[in-house]
């Protein structure tokens, strides 16, 4: 089954749609919901006056958007050449964790920053060979700090933004100062605009953003049991992937650095972002699907392969369809 996703036709595409139409079943079901709180960031007034989306148009957009973000992940892992054949294979592992909890088949801001983040990862990999490296650090810091404004949550790019300069750049103080004026432009214009609307006010409330608390949830016996199995799958494909590092150049090993730090940085985002819990455990599916790939493309054993398909996809049946029912 995984082996179809290794090679690239029409085919193979078409089979991906269809997988992922078995594992969105319940949006299919239901549609999916508006959730966006005042406290998740200004995408708050973005999306808000969307939140009576016709039922079919919620559908089509979210399997729309989902598929779209699948398959970017998927052509940045082969613009980046972390594999020697991707084919579908990343888009499929985006797909198959981004199922697993109900929570995440809504249209909630994490949803959209997936793709920030995504675009994120690919700015900051780029750097190493950017033919115009002061445009390219000016633009990451750029893109960075607006997805922070936007989507509060994204805090921890900031980290992975100066990291990803720190080993794709030889140190030089003038290129960090050009990423620091990058993430500092979003809120420059952003204050300016509040401030010439009398709304400057907004600013004395962000601190009540930041919030250290146990996460507590009615369904946590769910969530548990998904992120700990996603979890061993991915936590395999990062031992893989550390074993197979000697076969790969030099831009693959330092894009791969940036990815662990990616994913480490955004694991303890719900404990100290406000109401950001489940949702945002969601942008842990970006670089863990890319964790997760080499788990379908190092081990060579087809059986080991499909048994990791069909526990990931009998699991979000199962969570989806049976546990909670």
């Amino acid at each position: 089954m995984v082996s179809i996703f290794r090679e690239k036709s029409i085919f193979s595409f078409l089979l991906l749609i269809i997988v992922a139409g078995v594992l969105y079943a319940p949006v299919i079901n239901k549609a999916p919901h508006l959730i966006v709180l005042h406290t998740d960031g200004f995408i708050f007034y973005l999306l808000n006056g969307l939140a009576e989306l016709p039922s079919d148009f919620a559908i089509f957009s979210f399997l729309f958007l989902k598929l779209l973000t699948a398959l970017f992940i998927n052509y940045i892992v082969s613009d980046i050449k972390l594999f020697s054949k991707t084919a579908f294979i990343p888009a499929l592992s985006f797909l198959l964790l981004s199922a697993i909890l109900p929570s995440w088949m809504q249209l909630s801001p994490a949803f959209y920053a997936c793709i920030l983040l995504s675009l994120i990862y690919y700015s900051s990999v780029r750097l190493y060979n950017a033919l115009k490296p002061q445009s390219a650090i000016y633009n990451l810091g750029l893109i960075t700090g607006s997805s922070i404004l936007l989507y509060y949550p994204m805090l921890p790019t900031i980290l992975v933004a100066f990291y990803a300069l720190s080993v794709t750049r030889p140190f030089k103080m003038s290129e960090w100062f050009l990423l620091l004026m990058g993430l500092l432009t979003p809120l420059y214009f952003l204050l300016g605009y509040l401030f010439l609307t009398d709304q400057l006010a907004l600013v004395h409330n962000w601190y009540t953003i930041f919030t250290i608390a146990p996460v507590l949830d009615k369904e946590i016996q769910t969530t548990a049991i998904g992120l700990s199995v996603a979890a061993i799958f991915i936590v395999y494909g990062l031992i893989l992937a550390e074993q197979t590092s000697a076969q790969y150049s030099i831009l693959s090993r330092k894009a791969k650095a940036i990815l662990y730090i990616s994913f480490l940085a955004f694991m303890p985002v719900v404990f100290f972002i406000k109401d950001s819990y489940p949702h945002a455990i969601l942008l842990l599916t970006v670089p863990g699907s890319i964790l997760l790939s080499y788990c379908f493309l190092q081990i060579k054993n087809r059986y080991i392969t499909a048994l990791i398909f069909w526990i990931l996809v009998g699991l979000t049946i199962y969570i989806h369809w049976g546990f909670g029912k």
